[in-house]
């Protein structure tokens, strides 16, 4: 089973096999990102926060083996439980680096940067030195304050079109009385920033 995972590179359906640290991406998240950066073949990637991996291995598999990704994770246990489904999903193309974000070990400019992770407002000035011009910050904040301090941090920085959203999820209800939306929907805390570098 694992062969054809791997042959279709379906990393939703991979994904539900996946050990988890936490809360994790949405497709919709996945989708919103591609939607907005374009992030795509031959993408050089770099990401603090990888927590389980999930976002990781879309991204793995959406820069193609021509892209890089290297990613940080400073917790211990979030590490290994990356590792095992970065390995699941033939991840090859991904470097995971136990410990704080270091932009200054790696070849500049990197087109796409992913930030989950708690003060990622004072990490922006030198991720944003690291990406080439046009290219993407990607911010995962579960707390509208930390959207506040991105937002206020992203404003001193050469960042245009920044934008928040917030993804909200609603299944439809069909029956033969007619169709709407359940009255529950799923909306687990989260916003998602984006900035491109001018």
């Amino acid at each position: 089973m694992a062969d054809i995972y791997k042959a279709n590179r379906n990393v939703f359906a991979l994904s539900r096999r996946f050990r988890r640290s936490g809360n994790v991406a949405s497709p919709m998240d996945f989708g919103i990102l591609v939607a907005v950066t374009g992030v795509g073949r031959g993408w050089r990637v770099i990401e603090a926060g990888c927590g389980s991996g999930f976002l990781t291995a879309f991204l793995s598999n959406s820069v193609g083996q021509e892209g890089r990704i290297v990613t940080y994770e400073v917790r211990e246990e979030a590490v290994r439980i990356a590792r095992s489904n970065l390995a699941l999903a033939g991840a090859e193309n991904v470097e995971l680096v136990e410990g704080p974000l270091s932009v200054v070990e790696h070849e500049h400019p990197f087109d796409l940067a992913c930030l989950d992770m708690r003060d990622a407002d004072a990490a922006l000035p030198g991720i944003t030195g690291a990406l080439r011009k046009g290219g993407w910050v990607f911010v995962y904040s579960p707390f509208m304050e930390q959207v506040a301090a991105v937002h206020r941090a992203a404003g001193d920085l050469p960042l245009k079109n920044i934008v928040t959203y917030e993804p909200l999820v609603r299944e439809m209800h069909v029956d033969d009385r007619g169709t709407r939306g359940r009255t529950q929907f799923l909306g687990q805390a989260r916003f998602l920033t984006f900035a491109q570098k001018a």
